[in-house]
């Protein structure tokens, strides 16, 4: 598992995942993309194209920052997710507790709105 910060994009967090994101990815990444995305002020897109498999971890781990965004009146959107990744996502309600949008722009536009 890959964490990229990609920086603020109009006043908003950019973060990359790429890999597999199974327990010992979680493990390994949890620590800074709760630091990365949770400990800021700002609302966060979480571009997810280059992640090919996510666990109930992964989706516990989005949880987390989720919950810890909404204290701040923050909020995560997903961006590009695979296929497979997506089917997990909106089975998981991510779309309504977050969302989900094809492109960066999109998702800094729908947070922007």
């Amino acid at each position: 598992m890959i964490l990229h910060e990609l920086g603020s994009k109009e006043g908003v967090t950019v973060v990359e995942l790429s890999g597999h994101m199974g327990l010992t990815a979680v493990q390994e990444i949890e620590r800074d993309f709760k630091k990365a995305t949770a400990s800021k002020s700002q609302s966060v897109v979480v571009d997810m194209h280059g992640v090919d498999y996510i666990s109930s971890f992964g989706v516990r781990l989005f949880l987390d920052v989720i919950q810890e965004l909404e204290k701040k009146g923050k909020k995560l959107v997903f961006v590009a997710p695979s296929p497979d990744v997506e089917k997990v996502l909106l089975a998981c309600e991510m779309d309504t507790l977050a969302g989900i949008e094809p492109t960066i722009e999109a998702a800094v536009a729908k947070l922007k709105a």
